[in-house]
């Protein structure tokens, strides 16, 4: 699930790509209708020895040129294929930061050449419809861009190393918690604790508290004791309040074996991975939260993430 204005930002980003794909395909069919009418003259003017009209002269003389446009015109065409393609991706995005950019550059790219075309190969009237191509460009330049800047700031932002935490001070931690973890990690974000449980949940809220943005999921496994009716119900209530913001939450239980050989806490996310304490007491405990090597954090995640059991599950047993 997606953002309501990330949704609305896409939808206008899809019409202004049709819109560039008609007008390059309209300006392909009347260069080849205006080459092929002034090509027919020429060949009936050689075949009839024609003494043909200045305006005639004028046309076939601008045959050489009007082949130039016409290859010029096949890029275009090329390049809101590309809008196009970078359109329909962006629908089914959470994260549009690389798409983003590629989208704007190419719609600028596009409305350039349409505007060179235009005005360096007048082969008829003026059309109206090179407003559409200019529409068309602004409508997927516009909102890209706007996206592109509003996904920077979580991919761009550095992470700290070690955090330290101050168990007299647990208000204040959160809020450190939250700009120093919450506010720079970013797209899927996992979770291995043990001792997850409901204030561990609600610990991870305020973390994530005004950073949803930052992500496209987040996963947490636990042991499956502390999956009990009261977390179960408050984790599909937080699922719901994500998904609000395009992030799906997702719960797992580890088997017997894994929770018993876990003695680490992990959290992480595409490019760091962090040794916490229990999330129930992130704020209280005086433990420095250290960064450890991401891969390996990974691997060790996946290999219990995919052997536990979802929480539909659990509460079927």
């Amino acid at each position: 699930m997606q953002s309501r204005k990330g949704q609305a930002l896409s939808a206008l980003v899809f019409i202004g790509s049709i819109m560039a794909m008609l007008y390059a395909v309209f300006y392909i069919q009347q260069l080849s209708v205006a080459i092929g009418i002034y090509s027919g003259i020429y060949a009936t003017s050689r075949a009839y020895n024609v003494t043909l009209s200045a305006t005639d002269i004028g046309f076939i003389s601008n045959l050489q040129s009007l082949g130039l446009a016409l290859q010029l015109s096949y890029l275009m065409l090329a390049l809101a294929l590309m809008m196009f393609a970078f359109a329909v991706l962006q629908l089914f995005q959470s994260r549009r930061g690389a798409s983003s950019m590629a989208l704007a550059g190419a719609s600028i790219f596009y409305a350039a050449l349409a505007y060179i075309l235009e005005t360096s190969f007048n082969f008829a009237e003026p059309y109206i419809y090179f407003a559409v191509a200019i529409a068309g460009a602004i409508l997927t330049a516009v909102p890209a861009l706007y996206m592109a800047a509003a996904d920077k700031p979580a991919r761009g932002a550095r992470m700290s190393r070690n955090i330290s935490v101050d168990p007299l001070t647990p208000y204040s931690n959160m809020l450190k918690l939250s700009g120093e973890l919450g506010a720079k990690m970013h797209g899927n974000l996992r979770i291995l604790d043990m001792h997850f449980d409901t204030n561990g949940l609600r610990n991870l809220a305020a973390m994530l508290k005004g950073n949803e943005r930052n992500y496209t999921s987040v996963s947490v496994l636990t042991r499956r004791d502390r999956l009990d009716s009261t977390l179960m119900k408050e984790c599909r209530d937080f699922s719901d309040e994500l998904r609000n913001s395009g992030v799906e939450f997702s719960i797992r239980a580890m088997n017997g074996e894994d929770a018993a050989m876990q003695h680490e806490r992990l959290m992480l996310d595409g490019s760091h991975a962090y040794k916490i304490p229990p999330l129930n007491i992130i704020n209280k405990k005086s433990e420095h939260i250290v960064s450890i090597a991401r891969n390996e954090a990974a691997k060790r995640f996946n290999y219990v993430w995919n052997r536990g059991t979802k929480l539909d599950n659990v509460q079927q047993a």
